[in-house]
């Protein structure tokens, strides 16, 4: 089981989530939690993570240039959160969500830049 630390993580439908920790167990997300203190067993991953289904992950790191839009949108509009909505924490696991870094970002502006690049971590 490895675990990943963002700036933020984006709940696609949900909102942002500040400073949060991502299990992955394989290829995909088992639980997230607050970072609450620094851990050697967390690896900090600078910018945005995102949790997807993986075929839609798979869909924007190949197209990635033509759907800067549809992230800056989501980002846009997006809630800030302060946990994970119950309805997606008590099917984590059943979603097989994997999980995504949109870096360089742009925090100024809470938008990825003409830089920015979409990798899954794993």
């Amino acid at each position: 089981m490895k675990r990943f630390a963002s700036h933020y993580l984006l709940l696609p439908h949900y909102g942002l989530l500040k400073q949060y920790v991502v299990e992955v167990e394989g290829e995909y997300a088992v639980r997230a939690f607050s970072l609450s203190e620094e851990s050697e067993r967390v690896q900090w991953m600078p910018g945005v993570s995102l949790l997807l289904p993986k075929e839609e992950g798979e869909i924007l790191c190949k197209y990635a240039p033509l759907l800067l839009d549809r992230i800056c949108s989501l980002l846009k509009y997006n809630n800030q959160l302060t946990e994970i909505p119950i309805d997606l924490m008590t099917d984590f696991a059943t979603r097989k969500l994997s999980l995504y870094r949109l870096y360089p970002f742009d925090f100024a502006t809470m938008l990825p830049t003409e830089l920015t690049k979409i990798a899954p971590l794993l």
